[in-house]
């Protein structure tokens, strides 16, 4: 009987154990404690993050590890820069912060100032000291932040060859294009391109590439031509040369025309002088 009274009393010892444990443990310093490591934050200072998580010293660590959903998503908008935020618990009072920031695919150029533009579109509004710069980066010489978004999502497919050959991108409007922008190349081929057409157009610069000189443009806004800056000298020096010659021969016409002019007047004088 007695062991059947403390078998059934076991449960209720297990229990009231617990509940005390956790009271102990709840009213002691140790509930509250936490250390919060970050890592993969480059650009994004691990205080400005902690603040941003809205995490407190007095929080309970069991209470942090339930909520760390919110967390992540607090510190996620902390920043332009940050894209993933992952928070994992490890015991007893640790929890690692894992960043994953957006790379830059270029930066937008006002001046002498560099502002980073993001793979997501968005254009960070600090400006990157020129000691931070790459060696080579795209510069984006236009600052419609929806048209920076569209760009940004158009070169997304476009391979590697090709953006990794890109110095610069100006926003070049015509009568009927608006989003036209002029791609300068490393080799100083340019590119005329629409924004809205990037994705579908620009991948034939890599063949088309094959069969021009340097400084050549490739016309993509109707269609795609190519033409090379000599075409184009030749061209005016052509036309200026017919533009000469058309002005001598102007010039030739007008004289012959004046002398046949003097001569038929010139009988009708001596005829005069004649008759007197």
């Amino acid at each position: 009987m007695a062991k059947r009274h403390i078998y059934r009393a076991l449960p209720v010892i297990g229990i009231s154990s617990l509940v005390a444990l956790l009271s102990i443990y709840f009213l002691s310093p140790l509930s509250t404690q936490k250390v919060i490591e970050f890592s993969g934050n480059k650009a994004v200072d691990q205080q400005l993050l902690y603040e941003k998580s809205r995490i407190k010293e007095e929080d309970y660590t069991l209470t942090t590890f339930l909520h760390k959903s919110v967390y992540e998503q607090n510190m996620k908008t902390a920043s332009p820069w940050i894209k993933e935020v992952h928070m994992h618990y490890q015991f007893p009072v640790t929890f690692k912060v894992n960043i994953v920031e957006h790379k830059v695919v270029a930066y937008y150029v006002t001046g002498e100032d560099h502002y980073p533009v993001l793979e997501n579109g968005e254009v960070v509004e600090t400006v990157t000291p020129a000691s931070e710069l790459p060696s080579s980066y795209i510069s984006l010489k236009f600052s419609d932040r929806e048209l920076v978004r569209q760009f940004v999502q158009e070169m997304k497919s476009i391979s590697s060859s090709i953006t990794d050959k890109i110095v610069s991108v100006d926003l070049t409007p015509s009568k009927v294009t608006k989003d036209l922008v002029t791609i300068t190349m490393k080799n100083d081929n340019k590119i005329l391109v629409p924004v809205s057409q990037i994705t579908r157009k620009l991948p034939y610069y890599k063949a088309i590439s094959k069969k021009l000189d340097d400084d050549s443009t490739i016309d993509m806004e109707a269609g795609v031509f190519s033409y090379s800056e000599q075409s184009i000298a030749d061209a005016k020096e052509q036309a200026e040369k017919e533009k000469a010659e058309s002005t001598e021969n102007q010039n030739e016409h007008s004289e012959e025309a004046s002398q046949e002019q003097n001569q038929e007047q010139n009988p009708e004088g001596e005829n005069s002088s004649g008759n007197e």
